[in-house]
């Protein structure tokens, strides 16, 4: 059992360190979407390739961060993940 607990305590470090480290891909989502609404609307340029790749980091990201969440590292899981939801306080 032990082992078995230790195992778990690592996935556990491990879903924290990636959660902590994929929030980092909001920035860059934040970047790219600021970017592109300049160059679209203040430089009148623009291409469908920034508006994808704006998909790919929000897709990644919440992929990534998703059991981060469901963890323990957001209070906004309570209503998903407890059967009393956030009333159990």
């Amino acid at each position: 059992m032990q082992n078995l607990m230790r195992v778990a305590g690592w996935i556990d470090a491990l879903n924290e360190w990636i959660g902590k480290s994929a929030a980092w891909l909001g920035l860059a989502a934040v970047l790219v979407c600021t970017g592109n609404a300049v160059a679209r609307y203040a430089l009148n340029i623009g291409s469908n390739a920034w508006l994808e790749l704006q998909w790919y980091l929000n897709a990644v990201m919440f992929l990534l961060v998703a059991g981060y969440a469901v963890y323990g590292g957001s209070r906004e899981n309570d209503s998903a993940t407890h059967p009393a939801g956030a009333r159990c306080r």
